[in-house]
């Protein structure tokens, strides 16, 4: 098995995102670790930020009683 080599990120009772030996970059989210080619960490990112806009959205609106004409994903920010 690979050893991580250098931290990249770490949120202590959450998670940390650590470069491995092998180039892969490891995401360890509580017990779950989930290795990631690096290319794949920028699409992460993004896909997260999504997700969070898309929630404090759906937050807004359902504070306001109002709901938004389009629930399609930014999916082109992922390409």
């Amino acid at each position: 098995m690979c050893q991580s080599r250098v931290t990249l990120a770490d949120c202590p009772g959450l998670g940390s995102i650590r470069l491995c030996s092998c180039g892969c970059i490891q995401l360890t989210l509580g017990p779950v670790t989930v290795r990631l080619q690096p290319e794949a960490l920028a699409q992460t990112s993004v896909l997260l930020q999504m997700a969070e806009h898309k929630y404090a959205r759906l937050e807004r609106e359902q504070q306001t009683g109002s709901q938004a004409d389009d629930w399609q994903p930014n999916t082109h920010l992922l390409h």
